[in-house]
């Protein structure tokens, strides 16, 4: 191992470490000179065709430029280990988000699904083409500006059409493809797709590959166009996935479109089994039936109008489909936090007309909304964190208290989340500095 602050080849200074796996030790270097850090892999244990392995790993990388990528900057060989020193990345790895804080918003996972396509489609089209053949959570890292890089080329290999079949078979068990198991034949950009697709299932369930159904019936609230594209995308045989990278892409930019046929046929056979009912029981339960149909029909159009939104190029638009889905239900959080995410905060700011816009809406239907107490809670934390680092007025700190201060005491909140609200509604406070000295919090 090597030594916390040595340096290596006269200009790595050694900080710490930052991750371990079985013949390989991951460290946090600086180059002093340049000013500037570095993730250094040290591969030790291994014989010597192992190594020659690794530098395949190494020179299959170096040649490669994507944003999602690390880049390779320098090889060291010594005393039985090989250093490869690589751009550190800073953030959190997929995995390690649903471990901490579960499944993910549906629009999230489908915004990371799309960079991903983007750097397989990069990987596929290289000559000869690289298929990456370990695509899953744990590989994939979340930068703080929002971007992923994907991590750790060991299971990759270059595709060659005359090949009748991949020299080593690697993957991770569940999110390797059928065919990686097999040795009749050789991974393509297809297998990739399967891999992406019991990735984004991960993602949005919390559930392990091994679980693998449906998405709708671990998540009734994930649209039936996404269930549908996850589907394809699993499928045994290869011709049966989408077959490359833009094909899924395409797919994901227009999932609303599966959403629509869908919901066709679900109001066709709903009228198909619902007319005979009606017809059966509508003297004696008139009231109680058309209840029951309102909330059917209430429900469709509430996600039509979230699905209408999400789909609006102009802020406009995007707002007002959000307030026709509050209208319908107000007691529902979900088209409050789009409103304040993806229309409200789509620049990062939220104005002044914004933050007017959204306590009208609160004035009308918030006594509603109150009745959903994690809903709610959820909503006063968002609504908290984006006054106090994106209003625009001065007044930012204020206006951000009332909703810290419901978030703070919120039983139905992670006690991670109270502790922040907490934190920042004490800085809040107009006397947090007095006399120019600040008081300490805890």
């Amino acid at each position: 191992m090597l030594k916390i602050g040595s340096v290596i080849d006269g200009k790595y200074k050694i900080l710490n470490i930052v991750g371990k796996g079985g013949m390989s030790t991951v460290y946090l270097a600086m180059n002093e000179k340049a000013n500037k850090q570095w993730a250094i892999k040290e591969i030790t244990g291994k014989d010597y065709c192992d190594f020659e392995l690794d530098k395949k790993e190494i020179e299959l990388m170096k040649h490669l430029k994507h944003p999602s990528l690390p880049t390779i900057v320098d090889v060291i060989e010594r005393q039985g280990a090989l250093l490869i020193v690589m751009d550190y990345i800073e953030g959190l790895s997929l995995e390690d988000i649903v471990l901490e804080y579960g499944p993910q918003n549906e629009n999230i996972v489908i915004e990371w699904a799309k960079q991903l396509c983007d750097v397989m489609h990069y990987l596929h089209t290289q000559d000869p083409p690289i298929i990456y053949r370990d695509m899953k959570p744990a590989n994939v890292i979340l930068k703080p500006d929002g971007k992923l890089v994907l991590i750790d080329f060991g299971a990759a290999r270059e595709y060659h059409p005359k090949n009748m079949k991949d020299t080593v078979l690697l993957g991770t068990r569940g999110y390797a493809a059928p065919e990686q198991y097999r040795t009749d034949g050789q991974s393509d950009a297809r297998t990739d797709i399967y891999s992406l697709g019991v990735t984004i299932f991960r993602l949005l369930t919390g559930e392990g590959p091994d679980e693998l159904c449906p998405v709708r019936q671990l998540r009734p609230e994930v649209s039936a166009g996404i269930e549908q594209i996850l589907q394809k995308c699993v499928r045994k045989l290869k011709q049966e996935r989408y077959q490359t990278a833009p094909e899924l892409l395409e797919a994901l930019n227009h999932y609303w479109e599966y959403e629509e046929k869908f919901q066709r046929e679900q109001r066709k056979k709903l009228c198909l089994f619902l007319l005979p009912f009606f017809l059966c029981v509508a003297l004696a339960a008139g009231s109680v039936t058309f209840s029951v149909m309102e909330k059917i029909i209430r429900t469709h159009n509430y996600q039509e109008y979230l699905t209408a939104a999400g789909n609006a190029e102009m802020k406009g638009e995007k707002t007002e489909n959000y307030k026709k889905a509050i209208q319908l239900d107000p007691k529902k959080e979900d088209a409050y936090l789009l409103l304040l995410e993806k229309a409200f905060l789509e620049d990062s700011l939220m104005s002044l007309k914004e933050s007017e816009t959204m306590r009208d809406i609160l004035a009308v239907h918030g006594q509603n909304f109150l009745k959903n107490e994690s809903g709610y809670a959820k909503f006063c934390y968002e609504m908290g964190i984006a006054y106090f680092y994106k209003y625009e007025d001065k007044s930012n700190k204020k206006s951000a208290r009332e909703y810290l201060e419901n978030a703070k005491t919120a039983q139905m909140l992670p006690e991670q989340k109270k502790m922040r609200a907490e934190r920042l509604f004490l800085i809040s406070d107009p006397f947090f500095v007095k006399n120019g000295v600040a008081r300490k919090v805890a």
